[in-house]
């Protein structure tokens, strides 16, 4: 991952270079626009993505939607990478001029749109965002649309004039699937909106049980249904306040309150795999002494990095401690071509290379460790 992202952005300024100074006579000046325009926005994006400040990867997207700027789809690629530097101003204005240029005015832009905009705390282009998704795409029918809008509207305060639409539209979600429990919080948060809260509050008792069900039926479905289990919680502690019912309510609050330490504590924690680090060394020193070190990091970077998503552990430091132990190769004649020549001279033997070799290898590792341990947090990794 460390090493595609870098020669991702390498491969994106070297393109850059070649087109910016191809001759005009060799390509259509339409074409190479759109080019340039595509390649900017890209390294904008690989920039945000690789942890870079917007101060690196604005004038990037800046000089992507300058050559293209009637293009949505490159639009679309300087406000994701606006929102991966946190600028959600920046993010949700690229993102609404996008949707002006895109063909079909897809109700997914609205919505990324509507959340930029609420992310950023400007409540009022956020309210006039979501009833315009209500008026122009509540007679969708894909559940996902339909889902999309209502967790839009319901997000903040007064998003829409007419709730009754916005509960209509998560009744029919309902009625499809009675066993969503994501379904059933919606509604119940659309009837909450829409002064309803008698309705709501039954409507996200039947959420819980749901939720128990899904948890089990569902587990690759975890995050949305801890989601669920929030949202219930939040408001049906509003909908109990609401009918005076004030010990339900702090009961509902506490309830979200420990959804929330829950997902806090379940969240991946980067700094608590020193056992795991330690294994991809060993194993990444061993292969490393049988073949080049390119051929060993070939080789085992697909899996280890695999081992990291499932691990719930850092790629990036994976990465770095795969590539850095691919360079222990001391205890043998043929881990590095040095060691090779050394060998031909006649003046040692393969055990030599063992002698001193395995001092060397538990120095290194123990070093790149404490670093990655100690200095690499501090560098942000």
């Amino acid at each position: 991952a460390v090493f595609g992202l870098a020669a991702a952005e390498q491969a994106c300024r070297n393109a850059i270079f070649r087109w910016e100074r191809m001759p005009g006579a060799n390509v259509d000046p339409l074409v190479r626009l759109h080019t340039l325009a595509f390649l900017y926005s890209r390294l904008a994006v690989q920039l945000a993505f690789t942890g870079n400040d917007w101060d690196v990867v604005g004038p990037a997207a800046a000089r992507a939607t300058s050559l293209a700027p009637a293009d949505a789809t490159i639009h679309f690629m300087c406000g994701d990478a606006a929102a991966l530097c946190g600028r959600w101003r920046e993010a949700a204005d690229t993102y609404g001029r996008a949707a002006q240029f895109e063909e079909q005015n897809d109700w997914s832009t609205v919505f990324i749109t509507a959340m930029l905009q609420l992310a950023a705390g400007d409540d009022d282009q956020y309210k006039a965002t979501c009833r315009d998704m209500v008026r122009r795409h509540a007679a969708v029918e894909a559940d996902r649309a339909l889902l999309g809008i209502l967790c839009a509207c319901v997000m903040g305060e007064d998003a829409v004039d007419d709730w009754n639409t916005v509960v209509e539209m998560a009744q029919k979600l309902v009625s499809r699937n009675r066993l969503n429990p994501v379904y059933a919080t919606g509604l119940g948060a659309a009837l909450y909106h829409a002064g309803r809260p008698d309705e709501a509050v039954k409507t996200l008792a039947l959420a819980t049980p749901l939720q128990a069900v899904a948890s089990i039926a569902a587990p690759n479905m975890s995050d949305q249904i801890e989601w669920s289990r929030l949202m219930t919680a939040i408001y049906q502690a509003l909908a109990y306040r609401e009918l005076g019912q004030n010990d339900e309510s702090l009961e509902a609050r506490d309830r979200a309150w420990q959804v929330i330490v829950r997902m806090e504590r379940s969240r991946p924690r980067y700094d608590e795999g020193f056992g795991l680090w330690a294994a991809v060394s060993v194993l990444t020193t061993a292969v490393t002494n049988m073949m080049s070190n390119g051929a060993a990091v070939a080789v085992l970077g697909p899996i280890v990095l695999k081992m990291s998503v499932v691990a719930n552990e850092s790629p990036i430091i994976i990465g770095y401690i795969t590539a850095i132990s691919s360079s222990f190769a001391y205890l043998t004649v043929v881990g590095t071509p040095a060691c090779t020549i050394v060998y031909a001279s006649g003046y040692l033997k393969t055990t030599d290379f063992l002698k001193v070799g395995w001092k060397m290898t538990i120095a290194s590792t123990i070093i790149m460790l404490v670093a990655a341990k100690v200095y690499w947090p501090l560098l942000g990794v």
